[in-house]
């Protein structure tokens, strides 16, 4: 378990598989970072070159011609030890101002909401990493 604040927790959890899942598609999925007063921001890791990969897609498409992705933190490789050093040199340096803060997050009101928009999907909550850092 992760003692450092502020604490990342994966929407459905983060085990080895998942882990490996992530750093092969360059993509995190939804992450809670945490902060010991109660504040939570939802974000998504994103590898450079996944990026780099979808945008040339883009630049192709004459039908789709922007993306957007509130909260992304663009790293070097979605790990668990680059997800957490970043947010927590961005913690350090206060840049958490720049995302969207989940004001008293509440769990049934998220998982109604997303049953509503997600029908059909099943709602995981947000846990801790149990994937090893490296």
């Amino acid at each position: 378990m992760n003692n450092i604040w502020p604490k990342l927790k994966f929407y459905g959890g983060y085990d080895q598989a998942k882990a490996s899942n992530g750093e092969a598609h360059g993509c995190s999925g939804i992450v809670l970072v945490e902060f010991e007063d109660g504040r939570s921001y939802e974000v998504i890791f994103e590898a450079v070159d996944s990026v780099k990969s979808y945008m040339d897609r883009l630049a192709k498409d004459e039908n789709q011609n922007f993306t957007t992705t509130p909260g992304l933190i663009l790293v070097q490789k979605v790990t668990l030890k680059h997800m957490r050093a970043v947010v927590q040199k961005l913690a350090k340096q206060g840049e958490f101002g720049f995302f969207s803060y989940i004001k008293e997050w509440d769990p049934e009101k998220e998982r109604k909401y997303r049953e509503r928009y997600e029908s059909g999907m099943p709602f995981l909550n947000y846990e801790e990493a149990t994937a090893s850092e490296e």
